[in-house]
Parts: C-alpha cells; sequence; structure tokens
C-alpha cells in the first residue's frame, strides 16, 4: 500500500509580542531569536583584530601585576621581609618621633615617616617592598610609625595623618611631602623618592638607633 505524505497546516496564532510560529507535520520551526548570533565555524579562533590584541596585552599585564602582588603579600605573610636595613628604624613615642626626624633631617638629609596599623593588611602587604627600597636607598632615613599606640595616634592625628598606609617627608626639619600610598601605588613613593633625594652626609657608622638616644618613657 502506498503511503501518502500530508502536510496539516493549523492556523497561525499570534500571540502579541511574539513572532507567529509554523507547524508542519508535527513538528515546530522556532523562530530565530533578533540579535542571537549564528554559530560560526571559525569559533575559538584568536583575533588578530589591532584592538582584540591590545586588550590581551593589557589583562596579561594586570595578571601579571596580580601575581606580583600575591608574591610580595606571601613574603611578607611568611616573615620573608627580614630585619629592617642600617637606614631604618621604628619609634615608640611621640617624643622620640620628633627627635627623630629633627635630627636625621639636619643639612638637607631626607627623611621619610611611614605611619602604619598592625590592623591594616596594606600596610603588612608594603612592608617588604618598603625594606626592598630603604636597601636600594642608603643615603635616606626612612621612620617607622606604628599607630596602634594611642599616644602615637593622636600625636600623629595633629600631623594630619588621616589614614594608613601614609607617608611624611622631611628636610631640615621641615615637611616637604605627605601623601597616601598602598603597594598597588608604590611608584608614587618611588617617584617622591627621587623628586626629593638625599643630599646629607648620613652617619651610618653604627645602627641609627645609637646615633641619637631615644628619650625614655616617664618613669621608667
Amino acid at each position: 500500500m502506498r503511503s501518502t505524505s500530508f502536510t496539516m497546516q493549523l492556523p497561525h496564532a499570534v500571540v502579541p509580542g511574539r513572532a507567529a510560529t509554523s507547524f508542519t507535520a508535527g513538528r515546530a520551526s522556532a523562530p530565530r531569536l533578533a540579535g542571537v548570533p549564528r554559530a560560526s565555524a571559525q569559533e575559538g579562533v584568536v583575533s588578530r583584530h589591532p584592538d582584540a590584541i591590545r586588550r590581551r596585552m593589557e589583562a596579561e599585564k594586570r595578571e601579571r601585576e596580580r601575581t606580583l602582588q600575591m608574591e610580595e603579600t606571601q613574603r611578607s605573610l611568611r616573615g620573608e621581609a627580614g630585619a629592617m636595613p642600617s637606614n631604618m628604624l621604628q619609634v615608640h613615642l611621640p617624643a622620640e618621633l620628633d627627635l627623630r626626624v629633627e635630627s636625621f633631617s639636619r643639612n638637607g638629609q631626607l627623611v621619610v615617616v611611614h605611619y602604619k596599623g598592625a590592623w591594616c593588611a596594606s600596610c603588612a602587604r608594603m612592608q617588604y617592598k618598603l625594606k626592598k627600597l630603604a636597601k636600594q636607598n642608603a643615603d635616606i632615613v626612612f621612620i617607622i610609625v606604628d599607630l596602634t599606640d594611642d599616644d602615637l595616634r593622636q600625636h600623629c592625628e595633629a600631623r594630619g595623618v588621616d589614614k594608613i598606609p601614609y607617608f611624611h617627608m622631611y628636610k631640615d626639619n621641615v615637611q616637604v611631602s605627605s601623601f597616601t600610598c598602598n603597594l598597588e601605588k608604590i611608584d608614587r613613593l618611588r617617584c617622591e623618592l627621587q623628586l626629593h633625594g638625599g643630599n646629607g652626609s648620613p652617619r651610618w657608622g653604627e645602627p641609627l638607633a645609637n646615633v641619637v638616644p631615644a628619650p625614655s618613657r616617664a618613669g621608667s
């Protein structure tokens, strides 16, 4: 018996906001949605367009920077930052801070004061890099101030330190620069070091802590 093929036509049902759909022999042919590209035979091929190449290079650069930052953070957390170099010291009293700045900034000597806090993750991440910069700039004095101490924090707030990490730079006991800087913006610190430089004659024959005795706490 010969089979007979036929096409069953159904009335078109139009729904507001949707295209009409036709049915042939029980099989629906869905309309192609506007704005959806057809599958390309070259899918997965890397574009050679200049804009695409530029975007890939920028993405690779950002990834390298993130990797370096993670490595810096891991070194700091593992304690690989090491001991302070000979031209870096930490102060513990407001009077000691003033004395160190006044003493070491004489004769055009550049003094960098770094304000940090034990609770500050950004401060912890940049310690390794800061010590590395201190080693590379042996003619500059770096003073570390931990604002965890209430007396130091109040003293530094009066100096305009309202955020951390923060930096002050002094020459001849005069503040020549003031700025905030974290690991991601470490180039700002490098530029400031190059701009102001260290033109004095530091006495590095012995540790800084022995050059200018620190004031003692009252009653100690």
